[in-house]
């Protein structure tokens, strides 16, 4: 079966069963000099990059080595999420923090969206003529001061993490809440009355909480997908109803349990006097800003990259 996600579910599931590359381990900090970048003109093979580093292998060297070396920090050191943006490189924590760009001159910079308002870390970050963006503009690895470019990277991130960037060009959807799909409704209704009044509460919270998501029956199970990714599901087990994120090992929840050796969570129900309203749509949320991959993880063999 090539479906990544709860399996069986009544049964023990399948999260986790597909063998596949391990996830890449943080980055040590060593100093600019030992790093090693591949150098090779073709790249690694495509299949196994992100959109941001077929970009990337685009670039001629020294562009090249200098923007695999801060992708690989940004990514790996500090989690955040690639994305190309304006046939640019950029970096992602809740909004837009940074991006690189190759200059005519071969020089490479990189750009932090709200620049204006770090502490700038001595100086190293520069305006050229711009309100909020400041930059740093190298020639090569060597030209980056890693302690003090690690400093602006951290500052940056909580800057985002406390008020995310806004940006002008991006107006903000309004959904209505979505209706049960009717394939939802006939199983819930096939189910004993406690059941049926959680797998009713849970349902009618997720569709007011992300009325953007498809609802449909995925593997016998009802399942809410964002630009078909599955973001949240339920089930019937034996004993209880369980409620699984597909990316809620990463939302740092007590009340969410892991499971599987992928990034799902779940929590489970008897009574639909157990659910938390205040606590499920905050979780909701968070299936909104945190996702991993798992629309394409059977096309990346296995291996499961982070969205967002």
């Amino acid at each position: 079966m090539n479906w990544i996600g709860i399996g069986s579910w009544g049964h023990e599931p399948m999260l986790g069963r597909i063998e596949g590359e391990p996830l890449a381990k943080t980055r040590s900090q060593e100093p600019v000099a030992k790093v090693r970048v591949p150098t090779n003109q073709a790249g690694p093979d495509s299949s196994e990059m992100s959109d941001v580093e077929t970009l990337i292998y685009k670039f001629e060297s020294p562009q090249r080595k200098v923007m695999l070396f801060l992708h690989q920090l940004l990514t790996r050191e500090y989690s955040l999420v690639d994305k190309v943006t304006f046939s640019n490189p950029c970096y992602y924590g809740k909004s837009w923090i940074c991006y690189l760009k190759a200059l005519k001159n071969g020089k490479t910079e990189i750009a932090f969206m709200r620049g204006n308002e770090l502490s700038n870390a001595n100086g190293l970050l520069r305006s050229e003529g711009r309100k909020q963006l400041r930059s740093l503009i190298v020639t090569s690895v060597k030209d980056i001061p890693l302690k003090k470019f690690k400093e602006v990277i951290k500052e940056a991130m909580v800057l985002d993490e406390a008020i995310p960037y806004a940006s002008k060009r991006t107006k903000q959807k309004t959904y209505k809440p979505s209706k049960m799909n009717k394939e939802v409704r006939d199983y819930n209704s096939t189910l004993e009355d406690s059941d049926k009044k959680i797998c009713n509460k849970l349902a009618k919270i997720i569709n007011e909480t992300l009325p953007e998501a498809d609802n449909k029956i995925w593997h016998a199970h009802p399942v809410w997908f964002l630009d078909g990714n599955p973001v949240v599901g339920y089930s019937k087990l034996k004993g209880s109803v369980r409620l699984l994120f597909w990316s809620g090992q990463t939302f740092q929840e007590e009340g969410l349990q892991n499971e599987g050796k992928f990034k799902a969570a779940e929590a489970r129900y008897t009574s639909a006097n157990e659910i938390d309203e205040e606590s499920l749509v905050r979780w909701l949320e968070k299936s909104r800003d945190i996702q991993w991959d798992y629309k394409n993880i059977v096309k990346r063999k296995g291996k499961l990259v982070r969205l967002k």
